[in-house]
């Protein structure tokens, strides 16, 4: 995350902050998948969470 900001690809934050939402994300939807969606979905969800969450962290 710190390389990230330094090269200006994310919005400049903690680093431990955005690590802390980014994993937060991905264990909420392993959670899921535990029991509120089949497990194809989820992993066919990951693609979309990843570029949802790097595109609302990108610089504006």
């Amino acid at each position: 995350m710190a390389d990230a900001m330094r090269r200006g690809e994310i919005i400049e934050d903690g680093p431990a902050r955005l690590t802390l939402v980014t994993g937060a994300g991905l264990h909420g939807l392993a959670s899921l998948a535990a029991g509120m969606l089949a497990p194809e979905e989820a992993l066919d969800s990951i693609g979309e969470l990843v570029h949802h969450m790097l595109y609302g962290i990108k610089p504006r």
